[in-house]
């Protein structure tokens, strides 16, 4: 029997460090097997914008993970 949540209850549902960092890991995966001499300028553009992006994405996560784990001495 499930329970009834109050009207004013919002669900927000969480992302993890680790669902980011396979996502982008993911995106980078899905790209890096194109061959770009068979590509249009255009697309190697969005090629190059995912892989910025997922590398991005990457640093971003490991480096708030990495100061979890190691705060700065104050």
């Amino acid at each position: 029997m499930e329970e009834e949540l109050p009207e004013e209850f919002e669900y927000v549902e969480a992302t993890t460090w680790a669902e980011y960092i396979a996502s982008a890991f993911n995106a980078l995966s899905a790209v890096d097997c194109l061959d770009d001499n068979l590509l249009e300028n255009k697309e190697k553009t969005k090629i190059r914008l995912i892989r910025s992006k997922s590398i991005a994405i990457i640093y971003y996560c490991i480096s708030e993970l990495y100061e979890e784990l190691f705060p700065p001495k104050e």
